[in-house]
């Protein structure tokens, strides 16, 4: 008899590797360049989770739908160039992963 198959599927971003910091870092960035206030750390945490343009528009209420468009288009581009170092996983993930392999 063959042995039931197991699937498990994690979100990688925020559920096995810390990635606040690289948000937070990239939505600072996009700021900056686009001439607008840095809201702080917590501001721009506080919008994790929420859509790019929902968390934009949280963020800064007075952008129009174009500049909401042109901020989340260069915090891609910033994300992506911040993914050449990688960031941490969580305590305990890399471990898990393993465990969870070794079972099979």
């Amino acid at each position: 008899m063959r042995q039931p198959f197991e699937l498990l599927v994690f979100d990688w971003d925020g559920t096995l590797m810390d990635s606040v910091g690289r948000i937070v870092s990239c939505l600072r960035q996009t700021a900056d360049e686009q001439g607008l206030t840095d809201l702080g750390d917590e501001a721009f945490g506080d919008v994790i989770g929420l859509g790019l343009p929902q968390a934009i528009a949280q963020l800064y209420p007075q952008l129009d739908p174009r500049q909401i468009e042109q901020f989340r288009d260069t915090y891609a581009a910033r994300f992506v160039a911040a993914d050449a170092h990688p960031a941490q996983l969580f305590p305990g993930a890399l471990e898990l992963l393993e465990a969870l392999r070794d079972r099979g």
